[in-house]
């Protein structure tokens, strides 16, 4: 299986592997925010890194992706994997 992420993104900050995971997706900052049920503000904010990431926040963000990123990056077993990529 090769890359799922590009190798620049693997280093990338969370929110800028959200922002890449989004956009894949084909989702708006306002539709993902609605799916998670957060603020589009808020999520805005954690794809720039401003303020901390609450953990309860990444998790909706992550639930609202999750059944989506299978269809988008094939022999991906959930949205952990393109989140939260094992250290090379």
């Amino acid at each position: 299986m090769g890359e799922i992420l590009p190798a620049d993104l693997r280093a990338a900050s969370l929110g800028e592997r959200i922002r890449f995971i989004r956009r894949r997706l084909g989702f708006s900052y306002l539709e993902l925010a609605r799916r998670a049920g957060i603020g589009c503000n808020t999520l805005t904010r954690l794809e720039r890194g401003e303020g901390k990431a609450i953990d309860a926040v990444v998790g909706r963000v992550v639930r609202a992706l999750g059944p989506a990123v299978a269809e988008v990056f094939p022999g991906t077993a959930d949205v952990f994997d393109l989140l939260f990529p094992p250290s090379s």
